[in-house]
């Protein structure tokens, strides 16, 4: 059986490709705290990271996500449900 983060990582990419969207999987050389996905698609690009509803953000998350948050003018989204990761990709499909 799948895990709760695997499930929402299945259906990131499922809607994704549905939206016409591309999502890449991240990880950062030699830095921990990278968001689990880069979206793009119509111009735009935004990092999701998803996690379970109990999940918690490690410190090293927290302050990469703020830094892609205020240094690249991208969303940055922690995604918990199917709903939110709905929301985060709808900000990409829109111009």
């Amino acid at each position: 059986m799948t895990t709760p983060e695997g499930k929402l990582k299945a259906y990131l990419v499922k809607r994704s490709r549905e939206l016409g969207l591309y999502a890449y999987k991240l990880s950062f050389e030699n830095r921990r705290g990278a968001p689990d996905w880069m979206v793009c698609g119509n111009g735009r690009l935004c990092f999701i990271e998803l996690k379970t509803s109990s999940g918690a953000l490690s410190a090293a998350q927290k302050k990469v996500l703020s830094e892609l948050g205020s240094s690249s003018g991208c969303k940055v989204w922690v995604c918990r449900s199917e709903v939110q990761i709905d929301g985060a990709l709808g900000g990409l499909c829109y111009v």
